[in-house]
């Protein structure tokens, strides 16, 4: 193709030179995070390549103006040198600045553990310490709370203690007190003794002569009792003897009421009257054998007179 426009084509060459350039970040920075060396030959054919296409484009242009043309894209180039040297600057700064970011970001892990190993022992610590304290806490209320209770009961000790003191006086005082009264009551007891003794001896000798006295009249009235016995029986005989011979009389004189007068004597008199009519066998007679044996003696009697 024909180059109608000489300045069009240099420009254009000009512009094709610094689009060879990289113009986007990602590249600059890729380029920046590169090794130094790598980074400075990149640089170095970037300049390579501008100064081929200015002096590439410088042969086709014409005269004064193609020189002037040139200085003005040398002078771009060099600009853009400048730029790109600045761009790499601040990639290697933005490098720099990065790797240091990561050494800060290790650093800040590295003072993080750390920090969290002296945050657990600092913690382990304060809790050791909180427990040391809380167990002298501990120790000290135990001591004030057994000192409390030493006091309440050295106080109950002596409290019991006078309460001992005090009973035991009252003890002993009840005791002298009951130890009065029973030399009293033994004193009592000694005058009831001695009288008892004098009213029982007084008593004895009482009784030995009511005894004396009853024996006395005791004989007296046995000695009337028997002379009274006596009398009775001497009566008892008289009249006995009496019906006995009122009965013979009448068994002699009259023989018809016998049986009433035999049926109104006792055995004894009927005994008295068969001993007088001598009937054999009399004392193994009841009442009635008699009455019937005398009725036939006197009967018999009187037939024979």
């Amino acid at each position: 193709m024909a180059r109608s426009n000489p300045t069009v084509w240099l420009a254009r060459r000009a512009k094709s030179g610094l689009q060879d350039m990289p113009s986007n970040a990602a590249w600059m920075l890729r380029t920046a995070l590169q090794p130094p060396d790598t980074a400075k030959d990149a640089a170095r054919s970037v300049k390579d390549k501008t100064v081929s296409a200015v002096v590439s484009a410088t042969e086709h242009l014409p005269g004064d103006s193609v020189e002037a043309r040139t200085q003005q894209a040398r002078d771009a180039a060099a600009d853009a040198q400048a730029a790109e040297a600045d761009a790499i600057t601040a990639a290697q700064a933005a490098k720099a600045q990065s790797e240091e970011a990561g050494r800060v970001v290790e650093t800040a892990k590295v003072r993080i553990k750390e920090t969290q190993k002296q945050t657990r022992a600092s913690v382990e610590q304060r809790v050791r310490a909180a427990r040391e304290r809380a167990d002298a806490m501990v120790e000290q209320e135990r001591a004030a709370a057994e000192a409390d209770a030493e006091s309440v009961v050295q106080q109950a000790r002596a409290d019991a203690e006078a309460d001992a003191r005090d009973s035991e006086q009252r003890a002993k005082q009840t005791h002298d007190d009951a130890e009065a009264k029973i030399a009293k009551a033994n004193e009592v007891l000694a005058r009831a003794r001695e009288l008892a003794d004098a009213a029982a001896e007084a008593a004895q000798e009482a009784a030995q002569e009511a005894r004396r006295e009853a024996d006395r009249l005791a004989g007296r009235a046995e000695e009337q009792a028997q002379e009274a016995d006596h009398r009775v029986e001497e009566a008892s005989a008289v009249r006995s003897h009496t019906a006995a011979v009122a009965a013979s009389t009448t068994v002699h004189l009259n023989g018809t009421d016998v049986d009433e007068d035999l049926k109104d004597l006792d055995k004894k008199q009927l005994l008295e009257l068969a001993a007088n009519l001598e009937i054999a066998g009399r004392s193994a007679m009841s009442k009635d054998e008699l009455v019937k044996r005398l009725k036939t003696t006197s009967r018999s009697k009187s037939t024979s007179k």
